[in-house]
C-alpha cells in the first residue's frame, strides 16, 4: 500500500500525511521499503495512529515506545530468519546423512555377496552339514561313516 492509497482510505490528502510526518520529524523513507516503495506494516501502524484517535486515546503507549515495538519486531524478523537459515542447512544435511546410508547399505549387500562367494570357494562348502550324534558330541570324534 503506498502513501497515496493509505491517505484516500483515511479520506485525507497524501500532502497531509507528509505534513504530519515532517511535523513530527518523521522521516518517509523509514516507513517505506526501499526497493517498492510501498509502506511497509510499521510505517502503516504509523500513520494509520496519527489519524486515529480512538487508537491513541485507548493506548496510552508514546510514539517512542512504538518505535521500541518496532525495533523488538524487526529483532524477532531476524531471529526468525536465522531460525529458517538453520532449518535449511539442517535439511541439507539429513540429504547427505541419507546419501551416506544408502552408499553404505550397498557397501553391505556387496560385501555379504562377497563373503558368500568366499564362502563357496572354501573346502567342504559343497558338503551338506549333517548333525552330529550324541556320541560324536560327546567325544568330539567324527565318524565319516555315520549319516546323521
Amino acid at each position: 500500500m503506498t502513501i497515496k492509497q493509505l491517505a484516500k482510505e483515511l479520506k485525507v490528502s497524501p500532502q497531509a500525511v507528509y505534513q504530519r510526518l515532517q511535523a513530527r520529524k518523521i522521516d518517509v523513507k523509514s516507513l517505506t521499503h526501499p526497493v517498492t516503495k510501498e509502506l511497509t506494516s510499521d510505517g502503516e501502524f504509523v500513520i494509520r495512529t496519527m489519524y486515529d484517535q480512538g487508537i491513541n486515546q485507548g493506548n496510552k503507549q508514546t510514539f517512542t515506545e512504538k518505535q521500541d515495538d518496532s525495533k523488538e519486531l524487526e529483532e524477532l524478523r531476524k531471529q526468525a530468519a536465522e531460525l529458517i537459515e538453520k532449518c535449511s542447512t539442517l535439511k541439507k544435511r539429513i540429504e547427505e546423512l541419507e546419501e551416506d546410508k544408502e552408499y553404505f547399505k550397498r557397501a553391505l549387500e556387496k560385501s555379504q555377496d562377497n563373503v558368500a562367494e568366499i564362502r563357496k570357494l572354501l573346502p567342504g562348502a559343497d558338503e551338506p552339514k549333517r548333525k552330529l550324534t550324541w556320541r560324536e558330541r560327546f567325544t568330539g570324534k567324527v565318524n565319516s561313516s555315520s549319516k546323521g
